[in-house]
């Protein structure tokens, strides 16, 4: 018999939203990291915030805590036993070129930039990626020196983007946001910096199968409500509108959640508990 703590755990990692796929072949995988720590979000994000346009404050760069963690993401992802990647696909977004860059370093793989991975990105998504300031291609290789293409002929929809991600390489690699990791998910779930989230079709449906990351997970819910209190004066100036989705009430930080997804290979491959 299943305690009440055990229900609620349960209920919170049955995703509610997970969409039906069609172009995507069955046990496809994909593996979607998280960018590291933002600088907006920091005690330093309102001098930053003071230096640039509000066209561009939605594009918040990497920290230097930011770049560590991208390191230790990228060892972990190196450590996955039977796995072997051979790109890495990333959002164009400043943090996730920045995280792209120390992963790829760390792996030796090259990065092509896929607008469409930054679609789902809050500040993005209320205006839409064709609205917003994106940086130029010179200025996304200054800070991803891995970039070998930006592909312009991919979906500009994330979810479409990610699918055709998936007929290039298996298994895919992606940077992006966690947005996007809880839009592949259907529902909302505690995403520290750099999560490594895996992903599986199973059905016709993406599935999460494991979560990782080398952050402590009690920093997410504290990021979480920062976030909330920064991402209006973030986005862009635009009449469109969208869902926050910061709009759900509890938090679902609970470290034992993590616990519930199967382990990859090694106990290395799991959220430190300090």
């Amino acid at each position: 018999k299943k305690t009440s703590d055990e229900i609620s755990l349960a209920v919170m990692l049955t995703p509610t939203k997970r969409k039906i796929i069609k172009e995507v072949d069955e046990g496809t995988e994909i593996f979607l990291v998280r960018h590291g720590e933002r600088m907006d979000l920091t005690e330093s994000g309102s001098a930053w915030r003071a230096t640039v346009p509000k066209s561009r404050r939605f594009d918040p760069p990497l920290t230097e805590n930011g770049k560590l963690q991208a390191q230790e993401a990228g060892r972990m992802l190196n450590s996955i036993e039977g796995i072997q990647f051979e790109h890495i696909f990333s959002s164009p977004l400043a943090r996730t070129l920045s995280t792209a860059s120390e992963i790829a370093q760390v792996l030796r793989l090259p990065v092509t930039v896929v607008p469409g991975l930054a679609s789902c990105a809050a500040a993005v998504a209320k205006v839409g990626i064709n609205h917003v300031d994106l940086l130029s291609s010179e200025a996304m290789k200054a800070l991803c020196a891995s970039i070998v293409d930006i592909d312009y002929r991919a979906p500009r929809n994330f979810t479409a983007a990610i699918n055709y991600i998936t007929t290039l390489y298996q298994p895919a690699l992606v940077v992006t946001h966690r947005e996007g990791i809880r839009e592949l998910y259907g529902g909302r779930i505690a995403l520290p910096y750099c999560t490594i989230a895996r992903f599986r079709t199973t059905r016709h449906k993406w599935q999460l199968i494991h979560m990782s990351g080398p952050c402590e997970r009690a920093e997410s819910h504290q990021e979480d409500k920062r976030k909330v209190e920064h991402d209006d004066q973030s986005a862009p100036e635009s009449s469109a509108t969208s869902a926050s989705i910061h709009s759900t009430k509890k938090n679902h930080s609970d470290s034992s959640a993590f616990n519930l997804l199967p382990e990859i290979s090694s106990s290395s491959l799991v959220f430190p508990s300090q």
